[in-house]
């Protein structure tokens, strides 16, 4: 799955994706798309955001540096990171860099897995977010950022605090350390909603496990995501010629039974097009770059979205051009 400093891995549910965060300096954000569901052989990719789409990496013993050779965007310590089932996204915790002001505080990234699109979500101030480090993710997808802020900004801001960063992007504090040494690490909820526990780490009295009770209808709750993610042989979805000019045909292979459709959606996520709704097995069809009026439209990225028995299953990005 790569050689790089590797930080934290998740499952995407629907395709049996992993993603990848690798805390360093020029931390890449990184993909591995297995072969029938084996870690064995399957291939690796990096992300590049200025066009959104992945560069596949040839040299998995150097991973990194090819990725950065290839355009990869990089960030300063990709920490934690976290799948959002409520709005079925990645958020990535970006601790940042104390030597460049602009990063000092860090910020967290959200990524859509059907669309392959990554956008800036917030940004840490000291005041309120300050160096996120471990993420995890209540009933209602709202984010618990553990906070690891460099010595200096404690100092600053005072210590590390557990948050419940809700999706509006409004901040509550839970707990807040009681030194300037120690950070939060590893937030597990136990057997109900309001019952967690969580490691305060190098903390003046050395590393604890602390047990949290809420009181009663406290808004955080374990969330459980099936590990029954589609095979990966029997969901596929490609296009080509891509990009193309007048038309292009879209192949959709999905699961034996499902219920398909297949939209187009534009950068925003709206949907401009239905191609298919409520086709089975595999599904070919064209697209003239029109939407549902039939009109034209303008030059630019695309997205076909396949969505098998009402969930998202695949995204191919389509570029339309003049």
């Amino acid at each position: 799955m790569g050689r790089f400093s590797h930080e934290s891995v998740i499952l995407d549910p629907w395709t049996g994706d992993y993603y990848m965060t690798d805390d360093s300096y020029n931390g890449v954000f990184f993909r591995y798309v297995p072969v029938n569901g084996s870690l064995v052989h399957g291939d690796l990719y990096a992300f590049r955001e200025p066009t959104q789409d992945w560069v596949q990496i040839t040299d998995p013993i150097n991973a990194e540096a090819e990725a950065v050779a290839l355009g990869a965007t990089t960030h300063q310590r990709p920490e934690d990171l976290v799948y959002n089932p409520i709005d079925d996204s990645i958020y990535i915790m970006i601790t940042g860099n104390w030597n460049i002001p602009e990063v000092r505080m860090g910020y967290i990234l959200q990524f859509d897995p059907r669309t392959q699109t990554m956008t800036h979500w917030l940004d840490g101030d000291g005041t309120v977010l300050a160096n996120p480090d471990n993420v995890t993710v209540d009933s209602h997808g709202n984010l618990l950022v553990h906070e690891d802020q460099y010595p200096m900004n404690a100092q600053d801001f005072g210590p590390n605090e557990l948050l419940l960063v809700r999706l509006d992007k409004t901040i509550e504090p839970i707990l807040r350390g009681n030194d300037l040494f120690g950070e939060m690490a590893g937030l597990v909820f136990a057997e109900n909603d309001n019952h967690f526990f969580i490691n305060w780490m190098n903390g003046e009295a050395g590393s604890e496990l602390y047990e949290v009770r809420c009181p009663q209808g406290w808004n955080a709750g374990a969330v459980g995501v099936a590990d029954n993610p589609a095979p990966r042989a029997e969901v596929r979805l490609i296009a080509g010629p891509n990009p193309f000019g007048t038309q292009t045909m879209i192949e959709a292979i999905g699961q034996t039974g499902a219920d398909l459709r297949l939209d187009i959606v534009d950068v925003r996520g709206s949907i401009v097009r239905t191609l298919v709704h409520g086709g089975a097995g595999r599904l070919r069809i064209s697209w003239d770059g029109r939407d549902a009026g039939g009109h034209s439209l303008p030059a630019g990225t695309y997205f076909a979205r396949l969505t098998q028995s009402g969930h998202p299953a695949a995204a191919t990005k389509l570029v339309l051009v003049p």
